[in-house]
């Protein structure tokens, strides 16, 4: 999910005391829904840069590990919320896409990701 790390968010495994342990466990469901638009900024068409602004929302729940005795926070799932602006840019490697992004809604152990590069293809 944009705006997070890879394992950055949902159930996980923490101590009962001092919370050092922070571990992604995963989960068995999910739901993702995506609003984006994409404009043009300004420049010259043939530069083939253009920008992009979106809304996500997202959870991840049921990591499958009822055993109490290991300190599961997040199993029953909480919705996360980022905002975010994109630059998208079509290079002769392929297109590249920036996305720039806040969390608005997250949890206290989820691991946010501000900024994160993509590359696509075509065929």
């Amino acid at each position: 999910m944009r705006g997070f790390y890879p394992a950055g968010v949902g159930p996980r495994q923490v101590p009962e005391v001092d919370g050092a342990i922070n571990d992604a466990l995963g989960g068995e469901r999910f739901a993702v829904a995506r609003l984006e638009a994409e404009f043009p900024i300004g420049l010259p068409e043939e530069y083939g840069i253009s920008g992009g602004v979106f809304y996500d929302i997202g959870n991840l729940w049921s990591s499958g590990a009822s055993d109490e005795h290991k300190h599961i926070v997040y199993d029953d799932g909480a919705w996360r919320h980022v905002v975010g602006a994109s630059i998208f840019w079509n290079t002769p490697i392929g297109p590249l896409r920036f996305n720039f992004t806040n969390a608005i809604k997250k949890q206290s152990l989820d691991e946010e990701q501000t900024f994160d590069l993509t590359f696509a293809t075509g065929f």
